[in-house]
């Protein structure tokens, strides 16, 4: 784990802790709503699949120090998750990304306030570089979010990948440097407190 197990960031309501077995019932009921998953390569929203093809996975890449998945939870409730990945120590970049958030709580702070926690986190306490993101292009609902949070886009990367429905996926991807950080934090910060208005 690149990360100590009980670490815990918090902003407010809005806390963030590592993910591990005992939150599994409850992430797989938040993760039942279909429209979580509208962009997804798999059937997420379908229990089993859930457990195997997302959760087995988050675990498994804490284990092997790939991944930091942590659980966002409000007023104390869980509503979603978000991760470090592709943590590039020796270059100090990583990327924040497999963020997802139940309907019920689409459209408030909650997902401004993690970005800034995370970015906020990797710049002054790890002392990373670059954290970047890594978005579907027909994915239209996150790309507008980290425009609107002053997150730069850097380009597409075309036919990235493929999922298993067979669709080609071609990647937009952004990133914030750690000498803008300070103008972005002002931008997220700003629009947070929009949403709590």
């Amino acid at each position: 784990m690149i990360l100590k197990n009980n670490l815990i960031l918090q902003m407010g309501d809005i806390k963030l802790i590592l993910l591990n077995q005992n939150h599994n019932d409850e992430l797989t009921k938040l993760a039942g709503n279909a429209k979580i998953w509208e962009y997804a390569p798999e059937d997420f929203y379908k229990p089993e699949i859930f457990k195997n093809k997302w959760l087995d996975k988050a675990i498994n890449q804490m284990d092997e120090n790939k991944r930091a998945c942590f659980v966002v939870l409000y007023n104390d409730q869980i509503t979603g998750t978000s991760s470090y990945y592709d943590i590039d120590m020796d270059n100090k970049t990583l990327n924040i990304g497999y963020t997802w958030f139940h309907p019920d709580y689409w459209g408030m702070k909650i997902n401004a306030i993690s970005k800034l926690i995370l970015i906020d986190y990797a710049f002054n306490s790890l002392k990373f570089n670059r954290v970047g993101f890594c978005v579907d292009s027909i994915n239209q609902r996150s790309c507008s979010a980290l425009k609107k949070l002053g997150i730069k886009q850097e380009g597409v990367l075309r036919n990235h990948l493929i999922l298993s429905n067979g669709r080609i996926r071609h990647s937009v991807v952004f990133s914030v440097i750690y000498e803008e950080w300070p103008e972005i934090r002002k931008i997220i910060t700003k629009n947070a407190e929009i949403l709590c208005k």
